[in-house]
């Protein structure tokens, strides 16, 4: 079996162009001279964005040896049509019950059409977790927001968790994977940022941030004459956003400084200036850089089928996982239950003496399940964590019933629930989300009534009506069958401590 443990690669993040390399000819050769008649091959992986036609051009630049003044150079030209191999659909979601993994579809569809394809590895690379990249980026956003010069420095590097179904190189996938994603910024970042100046826009952004997921679909195909390559899917988003800008942006909106004081600037250009300050802070506070979305991801776990005797109502045990898919900041949870109602909490009083009896079939429609216990609860969850809520529905009679009636809100809290030195003494406040049951997370249960003996069958139902009022249903029940029915009197059953008894009169 392979070693496909996951490797933790240093990667630099930034968007600047990778210095060129310098392959010395002795790496491709015998030596470095090249002597008549010998020749060397260099192989190269290209990389396209996109389908179309190509014209790969090289220079080549020689001189007789290495004391002659004299270069000469020989340009090799190639039209390279580049078409779809494969084409594939991507879904992603949290993996209930696995810690802070995620569930991964892929669906890969050959479009080439000229020969089959065969997948050999698929490689995911995953930014973690760095709060100075983070610390990094605000300051230089809060630079261009203020209207300080940008410094021409690099953000700090990230490591990389490479993971891979086959254990192979993860080098020259590396190089695709940030050439790829470089080429896919270069393009947001203008659309979103146009007021940034490209040269600003290459000290700002980092080239990888903590929730982004890059996947590489290795191929090959099997004709006579097979050929090998890469699809980099870019763009994947893992942990959700969480605004990390609303206080940089909230404090340029007010005409604050870094410091929280009121800037003093005037001059003949201000109504110019504010204009351009105004676009500029609006597609900050608008990108996808701050982002926010509900971190909280809710799994219910609850039996599918139940049965019980209702000699007394049963509380069905219901377990919420709750899980903070922010790496950054601490979450204030609180899960609310609507309680068990008045009504059902008289279930198992004394019946009244007067018991009405209608025979046949019946359909009971879902509904939801009330709650027993402690209700409220509340809790931080840290960054990439999770936290288990046990709780009890409250049933009543047997059933169809929706895991409904509860509600989650929830609130940021510090990057940890000790840690607030990041904090800024103009940060804007934590916005409160919540939550209710939807079709992502809706569980449904039946509960079954267990009989005490095997032969024991339900012929229909009873209902119970106070003797203040028996006459008066009686009177309503006669009109109403006036076509005819017959009036019986039936002893009508209970079970007290297994055992079947006839309900006094």
């Amino acid at each position: 079996m392979a070693d496909n443990s996951p490797s933790i690669v240093s990667s630099p993040n930034c968007l600047l162009p990778p210095d060129p390399v310098q392959v010395p000819l002795e790496r491709l050769h015998t030596s470095d001279t090249l002597c008549p008649g010998e020749s060397f091959e260099l192989p190269l992986l290209l990389l396209t964005h996109q389908p179309n036609q190509f014209e790969l051009s090289a220079l080549l630049v020689f001189r007789q040896d290495a004391s002659s003044s004299v270069f000469y150079s020989c340009l090799v030209e190639h039209m390279i049509d580049v078409e779809p191999v494969i084409n594939v659909l991507v879904g992603l979601r949290p993996q209930h019950g696995k810690g802070a993994s995620y569930l991964i579809s892929l669906e890969i569809e050959n479009v080439g059409g000229g020969s089959d394809i065969q997948v050999s590895d698929i490689v995911a690379v995953l930014g973690l977790d760095c709060r100075r990249e983070w610390s990094y980026f605000r300051s230089k956003i809060d630079d261009v927001l203020q209207g300080k010069p940008i410094e021409k420095e690099r953000p700090p590097p990230l490591d990389l968790r490479v993971s891979t179904l086959q254990k192979g190189a993860v080098n020259p996938l590396n190089a695709i994977v940030q050439a790829t994603r470089r080429q896919r910024l270069h393009q947001s970042l203008s659309a979103q940022f146009p007021l940034i100046p490209i040269g600003d826009r290459l000290h700002i952004f980092p080239l990888f941030t903590p929730s982004d997921l890059e996947l590489v679909i290795c191929w090959s195909t099997t004709a006579d004459q097979p050929r090998t390559g890469y699809s980099v899917i870019s763009g994947l988003a893992l942990r959700s956003g969480s605004s990390i800008l609303k206080d940089v942006v909230m404090r340029a909106e007010l005409g604050l400084d870094s410091t929280g004081k009121a800037k003093k600037t005037r001059s003949m250009y201000a109504k110019t200036t504010g204009e351009r300050d105004s676009a500029l802070v609006s597609s900050v506070r608008n990108s996808t850089w701050n982002h926010d979305e509900d971190p909280l991801v809710v799994e219910i776990t609850a039996p599918e089928r139940t049965e019980h005797n209702f000699i007394k109502p049963p509380a069905l045990p219901i377990l919420f996982n709750i899980r903070n898919t922010s790496s950054l900041q601490s979450v204030n949870v609180s899960l609310s239950f609507t309680p068990q109602s008045d009504l059902d909490r008289s279930y198992g009083s004394a019946l009244p003496l007067c018991v009405i009896v209608c025979l046949g079939w019946f359909q009971q429609s879902a509904c939801n399940s009330p709650y027993i216990g402690v209700l409220p609860h509340r809790g931080i969850i840290p960054p990439s964590s999770s936290k288990a809520i046990k709780a009890k529905a409250w049933i009543v009679r047997p059933g169809v019933y929706f895991i409904e009636g509860w509600s989650l809100s929830s609130r940021r809290t510090s990057s940890s629930p000790s840690d607030h030195s990041d904090v800024s003494p103009t940060a804007a406040p934590a916005e409160s989300l919540s939550q209710v049951p939807d079709e992502s997370n809706r569980k449904t249960v039946v509960v079954v009534e267990r009989s005490v003996s095997r032969r024991d069958v339900v012929w229909g139902v009873a209902w119970t009506i106070d003797p203040q009022y028996a006459v008066e249903v009686k009177a309503y029940l006669d009109h109403r069958e006036k076509e005819g029915y017959n009036e019986e009197s039936i002893d009508v059953w209970d079970v007290v401590e297994e055992e079947r008894t006839v309900v006094p009169k």
